[in-house]
C-alpha cells in the first residue's frame, strides 16, 4: 500500500536531524556500549511518524554523496528499516558505477578543479579526508587555490599558518608542522566550499581573526583539535555534510569527542602534536635535576614539551628498505635513544642504500621482522605498554614478551601445552622453545649463569640424536619450488634425497 504524496512530504528539518543523529550513532559504535544494546522496537516506536533513515539515504544516493548514505544504511540497518535492502543494493549500483568517488564519498564540484575525483586512487572505499591532505605536494595544490580566494573568512584561516604561539601542535611554518597545515587548509576548504553552517562558518572566522590578532591560536586551536578527530575519521563527503548542519564550534567539539573517547582510536597523526603539561610529573625530574645543576632553579623554563614518544611493538628501532616498496629506506620508532643510535644507524642506512647492505647483522632492527599483523591497534595497544614499562629494565638476551599472546597458534597448540612446554613468539606464532619436566613450571628464569631450562634443553637434544624428536612446523615458512630446474635446485640445497 503506497503512502498519499502528503504523506510522504520530507520536513525541511527533518535531513539535518537524521543525519547528525547518523553520524552520532555511527560514531558512537566505536563505545563500548553500542546501538546493539538497544531495543530494536524501542527504536522503531521512536522514529514512528518520522520519514525512514533509508529514505533520506536514497535522497543521498541520487546526490552522488556514497559517504553519508552509508552512514544512513548503516543505522536504517540498525533499526530494521524495510527499505535497508533497496538502499544497499542503490548504494553498491552507484559505488560500482563510480568507483573512484567511493575514496573522497561522493561527488564535490568544489574539490573536483582540484583533486580530479572521478580519477581512480590508491586509497580504500571512505578514505578520511586528511589522508588526501597530509602529502605536500597536495596541501601546496589546496594552499595556492586557496589564496586566490576572494573571501575574508578563508584568508583570515590561511594567515593562521603563520602563528608561531601554539599549545598542543607545532606551528604549521616549521619542521613536523604539517599536520597544523592540513588542518587549516581543510578549514579553508570547507569554508570555501560553504561547508560550514552559516552560523559555524561566523564562529570560525572570528576565531581565527582574533587569532591573527593576537598572533597566538587560542580557542581556534581547539576546533582544529576537532578537525583532526573527525578528519581522520570522516571522507570529505561525510565531513561537509555533517558541518554544514553543525550550529556552533561547541556541537562540532561534542561530536569530535565522541570519535575520540574510543580507547584504539587517537587523532591522525598523532606523534606530532603536544600533550597538556603536568607540573606535577615534570616536577619529580625537576627537583633531581636541581639538585644535580642548582643554577636550573633560576634558570626558569622557556618552552615546555610533553608529547608522546614512538615504541615499536619489540623495544628496537626500525631500519631498512620496505619490503612493499622498493629503494624506499625507513629509520623511525628510536624508543627514546634516537640521539643515542643516530650516528650507528645512520651510518648503517647509508651503507644499505649505497652497497645494497648494511656491513653487518641488524635482523633486530630490519624492518621485515614485522608483518601485517603487527599494525593492529588492539594488538599495538596490549603489547607497546609492556615494551614501554622495560625501556630501562635489564636488556636480557632473548627475553619473551608476554602480552598480547596467544596471537597465531599452531593446530597442535592444546598438546604442546599439554606437554607441559614453554612457548616463545616468532613472527606472531607460538613455537615451544623447550618442555619442562612434570611438576615443573615452564618459565623461563632469566639469570646471570646458568639457565633455569638448559638441563631441561640438553635432554631435548640428546634425544633427538639418539632416540626420535617430532616438531611442530607449523610456524616456519613454506617454499613452493616449481618448473623444470625445480629438483637439481632442491637437490642441491637440502642434505637429503628430495626425489621421492
Amino acid at each position: 500500500m503506497s503512502l498519499p504524496p502528503e504523506a510522504r512530504k520530507t520536513p525541511p528539518a527533518a535531513p539535518a536531524l537524521v543525519f547528525a543523529g547518523a553520524v552520532i550513532a555511527v560514531v558512537a559504535w566505536l563505545l563500548p556500549v553500542s546501538l546493539k544494546s538497544v531495543s530494536k522496537g524501542l527504536l522503531r516506536s521512536a522514529g514512528a511518524g518520522t520519514p525512514s533513515v533509508a529514505a533520506f539515504g536514497r535522497d543521498l544516493v541520487d546526490s552522488e554523496k556514497i559517504g553519508p548514505a552509508k552512514f544512513l544504511l548503516d543505522v536504517a540497518k540498525a533499526v530494521d528499516d524495510p527499505q535497508a535492502a533497496a538502499l544497499d543494493r542503490a548504494l553498491g549500483a552507484l559505488s560500482s558505477r563510480q568507483p573512484a568517488l567511493v575514496a573522497w564519498g561522493g561527488w564535490d564540484p568544489s574539490l573536483d578543479p582540484l583533486f580530479n575525483l572521478r580519477q581512480s586512487t590508491p586509497y580504500g572505499p571512505s578514505t578520511p579526508v586528511l589522508t588526501f591532505l597530509i602529502p605536500e605536494n597536495a596541501r601546496n595544490t589546496v594552499r595556492a587555490y586557496l589564496s586566490n580566494s576572494g573571501s575574508l573568512g578563508v584568508q583570515s584561516i590561511l594567515k593562521t599558518r603563520e602563528i608561531a604561539s601554539t599549545g598542543r601542535f607545532v606551528p604549521a611554518n616549521r619542521p613536523g608542522g604539517q599536520p597544523l597545515d592540513a588542518l587549516i587548509l581543510l578549514a579553508g576548504l570547507l569554508y570555501q566550499g560553504e561547508h560550514l553552517s552559516p552560523t559555524l562558518q561566523r564562529e570560525v572566522r572570528a576565531l581565527a581573526e582574533s587569532a591573527v590578532e593576537r598572533n597566538e591560536l587560542g580557542d581556534l586551536e581547539g576546533f582544529y583539535m576537532d578537525l583532526l578527530s573527525l578528519g581522520r575519521r570522516l571522507d570529505w563527503t561525510q565531513l561537509g555534510e555533517l558541518l554544514k548542519r553543525t550550529e556552533n564550534v561547541r556541537t562540532v567539539g561534542e561530536y569530535a569527542h565522541l570519535s575520540r573517547v574510543a580507547p584504539d582510536q587517537l587523532p591522525y597523526p598523532f606523534e606530532f602534536q603536544l600533550l597538556e603539561e603536568d607540573w606535577d610529573h615534570f616536577a619529580i625530574l625537576m627537583d633531581s635535576a636541581v639538585s644535580r645543576i642548582p643554577v636550573l632553579a633560576e634558570t626558569g623554563i622557556k618552552k615546555f614539551y610533553n608529547g608522546p614518544e614512538s615504541f615499536t611493538p619489540d623495544g628496537q628501532f626500525i631500519l631498512g628498505e620496505a619490503p612493499e616498496l622498493r629503494n624506499f629506506f625507513v629509520a623511525a620508532g628510536f624508543n627514546s635513544f634516537g640521539i643515542a643510535s643516530a650516528g650507528g644507524a645512520g651510518r648503517a642506512l647509508a651503507e644499505w642504500i649505497t652497497e645494497g647492505e648494511p656491513g653487518m647483522d641488524l635482523s633486530t632492527v630490519d624492518i621485515r621482522r614485522f608483518a601485517a599483523f603487527n599494525g593492529n591497534t588492539q594488538w599495538l595497544h596490549d603489547r607497546v605498554g609492556e615494551v614501554l614499562g622495560l625501556h630501562y629494565a635489564m636488556p636480557w638476551p632473548n627475553r619473551e614478551l608476554e602480552s598480547a599472546r596467544p596471537f597465531r597458534r599452531s593446530p597442535a597448540y592444546h598438546l604442546l601445552q599439554q606437554a607441559n612446554a614453554s612457548f616463545g613468539a616468532k613472527m606472531g606464532w607460538e613455537r615451544a622453545n623447550f618442555f619442562a619436566p612434570a611438576g615443573e613450571r615452564p618459565v623461563i628464569e632469566y639469570a646471570w649463569g646458568q639457565q633455569n631450562w638448559q638441563p631441561w634443553s640438553n635432554a631435548e637434544q640428546h634425544a633427538a640424536r639418539t632416540a626420535v624428536a617430532l616438531f611442530d612446523q607449523t610456524s616456519f615458512s613454506k617454499y613452493l619450488v616449481t618448473g623444470r630446474d625445480a629438483e637439481p635446485v632442491l637437490q642441491w640445497l637440502c642434505t637429503n634425497d628430495i626425489a621421492v
